[in-house]
């Protein structure tokens, strides 16, 4: 057992073997250095911001919550600790706090795209049209994430515009024609906007990508559009 292991190394010490866990995946391990690193140095934002992402990464959401409020303390334009907040209410279903926290980071880290997608999620059930606004300012690959599309899916299957959707699900699947997954949900919306070929022209592509599950929807299409 080492020195470190012991909890005999200095603050840097102990924060530098834990962030060496933390990109292990040893999260556990991680967070027992990062402690012990900010017991050694309680002023350090830093180490109170890694110790905080770990704690949120296990799940351990009200010690995190306790740490990144620490953080934040220390550092208020430390704009991680803001966000990591905000994804933390949001997880929980609060999300009047999860725009209050992301607000902060927006203004702290206005390109950042991903405190644009936490508000947007946070935003989604009072506000689609706002999600789907704060969401187009992405650039293309951000746009294409699983995460995005399904807020920009919900948001504007609230408005009812669901070929505007598909549409945007349809670039991803360009980008994509092996995500057999995507092709059927992209099918799926333009069946909804009640377009039948572009409907059929995906369907195809998910059964051609290995989903058979997609031939039977195919084949429904196919019949209604009189093929």
């Amino acid at each position: 057992m080492t020195l470190i292991e012991r909890g005999h190394g200095g603050a840097e010490i102990e924060y530098l073997a834990g962030m060496v866990s933390s990109s292990g995946g040893h999260m556990e391990r991680a967070a027992e250095h990062f402690e012990r690193a900010l017991k050694l140095d309680p002023d350090n934002a830093e180490y109170a911001l890694n110790l905080g992402a770990v704690q949120m990464n296990l799940g351990r959401n009200s010690e995190a919550v306790a740490t990144l409020t620490i953080a934040r303390s220390l550092d208020p334009e430390l704009a991680k600790a803001w966000g990591m907040l905000a994804e933390i209410s949001r997880r929980k279903g609060e999300r009047t706090a999860a725009i209050q926290y992301i607000a902060r980071a927006r203004e702290l880290e206005p390109a950042e795209a991903n405190w644009r997608v936490i508000e947007a999620d946070a935003l989604l059930m009072r506000d689609p049209e706002r999600s789907i606004e704060l969401l187009s300012g992405l650039s293309g690959p951000d746009l294409r994430r699983p995460d995005v599309l399904r807020i920009v899916k919900a948001a504007y299957g609230r408005l009812g515009r669901h070929e505007d959707a598909a549409w945007l699900y349809s670039d991803a699947s360009d980008e994509q024609p092996d995500n057999a997954g995507l092709a059927i949900e992209t099918a799926e919306l333009f069946e909804r906007a009640g377009d039948l070929d572009n409907a059929i022209f995906y369907a195809t592509r998910a059964v051609q990508a290995g989903d058979e599950g997609a031939r039977s929807m195919l084949m429904r299409l196919r019949d209604e559009a009189g093929r």
